[in-house]
């Protein structure tokens, strides 16, 4: 398993979140050996929570390549899969739940339908239907443990 950042993406807090879910799996486990299946591109275009303005988009680019991932920051190639949402619900895909519910939590992210009756846009996914497993490994390998924002940082002297 290796995960490669790119220049600019190397201080972007989701790539960060991202990189250190994909290396806190097992050798062994369902996640890491849905990683090493996975090929293709990913976009995660960001939007801010409250109105959306073309400033507040910021891009990823996920690029999986059978057991490695680059991450880039903007677009790059023509993606597979879309995704359009903030940080928190484009790391929510990691808690879709056990492996026996999980393709159905996925396949309602890709059909639109909210769990929630909050007034906040759901997560648009876009080339979904077309490449559902792609998705579904995703949801795999993002549920790996939060350790960016749970660990509390050491003070500087």
């Amino acid at each position: 398993m290796a995960v490669d950042l790119g220049n600019l993406a190397q201080h972007d807090p989701l790539a960060l979140e991202i990189k250190l879910r994909v290396l806190s799996h097992l050798p062994g486990s369902p996640p890491e050996h849905a990683f090493g299946r996975m090929w293709g591109t990913i976009i995660v275009v960001r939007r801010s929570p409250g109105p959306l303005v073309r400033a507040s988009l910021r891009e990823l680019t996920l690029r999986f390549d059978y057991g490695r991932l680059v991450v880039h920051d903007g677009r790059v190639g023509r993606p597979d899969i879309s995704l359009w949402g903030t940080d928190a619900q484009v790391l929510a895909l990691g808690q879709a739940g056990p492996a026996s519910t999980r393709a159905w939590s996925v396949a309602r992210v890709i059909s639109g339908v909210s769990s929630t009756g909050s007034s906040v846009e759901p997560l648009q996914v876009f080339g979904g239907l077309t490449h559902p497993r792609l998705l579904y490994r995703l949801s795999l390998v993002l549920s790996g443990v939060a350790r960016l924002h749970d660990e509390p940082r050491a003070s500087e002297p």
